[in-house]
């Protein structure tokens, strides 16, 4: 499951990489963003190699009840920080607490349908602390997933935290991105 597909890159990486060996279902939202994720997966020659759901990703253990999923991607809407650096100024305390609770209430969701011992990626274009570390901080500390070390050489290119999530910072002349691999333990 791509949890917040559109536009549909990370889709369309995913019907390639499974040769169209596995079921994947696109999960967004809005209409228009679902549509362009249609145009988009079209042009990638992808179309019906997906299913394409306009569904609110929080709710997907009720709408999509039968569906037990083995890997995730959550790639959630967030403050944009690491690709926008200038966007800082236009938040506030209150605009990244609601961004993080819509996060929280993401990654609760995906625990709720995967598998245990399935797979999640959970990535942000953000750098905040809040959006990043501290979500994945509070789901392993509430015994709901464990960190999956990267390879060793994503040291040469991006920070590695103590618990193993990996932070691409702008300040390194290449957009800020959070990454971490995590398995479902419970």
């Amino acid at each position: 499951i791509d949890m917040c597909a559109a536009p549909g890159g990370k889709t369309g990486h995913l019907i390639d990489l499974s040769k169209g060996m596995a079921t994947i279902y696109a999960i967004d939202h809005s209409a228009s963003r679902i549509q362009e994720m249609m145009e988009h997966l079209e042009r990638l020659g992808h179309i019906g190699k997906a299913e394409i759901l306009r569904l609110d990703a929080r709710y997907l253990s009720k709408d999509l009840a039968h569906v037990r999923p083995d890997k995730i991607i959550l790639d959630p809407p967030c403050s944009s920080t690491g690709v926008r650096p200038k966007i800082w100024h236009k938040f506030t305390w209150r605009d990244l607490e609601s961004i993080v609770k819509y996060q929280r209430q993401l990654l609760e969701e995906a625990s709720r349908i995967l598998k245990n011992g399935g797979l999640l990626v959970y990535s942000t274009c953000s750098i905040t602390y809040n959006e990043n570390q501290g979500l994945v901080e509070e789901m392993v500390n509430r015994g709901i997933f464990k960190v999956i070390e990267p390879p060793s050489w994503v040291k040469k290119i991006a920070k590695i935290s103590s618990l193993g999530t990996i932070t691409f910072d702008p300040r390194d002349k290449h957009p800020g991105f959070f990454i971490a691999l995590l398995k479902k333990t419970s």
